[in-house]
């Protein structure tokens, strides 16, 4: 079977075809890659035979990609960075926020809280939260918890509603989708357990923090998300 397809660049900046890479890959996900020259055969393009790709090949190869793009500033809470994937944290600290949640006792209301320090995942599949306890940067040895809010499901799946998100993806933008989401009016719970380990539910936890009864975040009633920081980014990384 013969593939066929074109790809169109500016008149000055053509492309020739130079190389072909092999990708080879076990049920393990062991992979080998071999780089093959191009050759001429009655006119048409063939594969020729090839080598093994070595780890400085695919360093160069990886640039030369990346310089298309130029060079992007890192920001110091950007925690990961994968192929359409970002993992970054928000330390704690005291942001105002909206609820139109009848079920709290009004239709709309908000307030200046305590929040623990956060950890968010976004890639092509979507945008999570997680919470940390502590105060320092997060390392991979460091356990989540399942993030107290309302708009988040079991897996840290945020429902955004009408929310308006951020355009793209990048390390420039980690802040608006971080306020995207603090600034976004919280509804009611997605999760299909428990949000929060407070006795009279998530409803009554958010009443109360509504009304000032914490000057820091209470940690205790966070729910362990029962895995650690290193194991969500290994686990996303596989499944990119």
């Amino acid at each position: 079977m013969t593939a066929h397809f074109r790809i169109e660049t500016a008149a000055d900046d053509a492309l020739h075809l130079e190389q072909a890479i092999l990708i080879y890959r076990s049920r393990n996900r062991r992979s080998l890659a071999t780089v093959h020259p191009i050759g001429q055969h009655r006119g048409k393009s063939v594969v020729l035979a090839g080598s093994a790709m070595t780890a400085a090949a695919t360093r160069l190869l990886a640039r030369e990609f990346a310089e298309q793009d130029g060079l992007a500033f890192l920001p110091s809470e950007l925690l990961y960075r994968g192929p359409d994937l970002l993992i970054w944290w928000v330390p704690r600290g005291v942001r105002h926020l909206w609820f139109r949640a009848p079920a709290l006792g009004e239709a709309e209301q908000g307030a200046r809280v305590p929040l623990p320090a956060s950890v968010f995942l976004a890639s092509a599949r979507g945008c999570r939260i997680w919470s940390v306890k502590g105060t320092g940067r997060p390392t991979p040895a460091t356990p989540l918890w399942r993030a107290p809010y309302f708009n988040v499901a079991d897996d840290g799946a945020i429902c955004w509603g009408n929310v308006a998100v951020p355009p793209a993806l990048g390390p420039e933008r980690l802040g608006e989708w971080t306020a995207a989401f603090f600034g976004s009016h919280f509804t009611h719970p997605n999760a299909a357990g428990k949000v929060v380990r407070h006795a009279g539910g998530a409803h009554a936890f958010w009443r109360a923090m509504l009304d000032g009864a914490y000057r820091r975040f209470p940690s205790a009633v966070l729910l362990p998300a029962g895995m650690t920081l290193g194991e969500l980014a290994d686990r996303e990384w596989r499944h990119a």
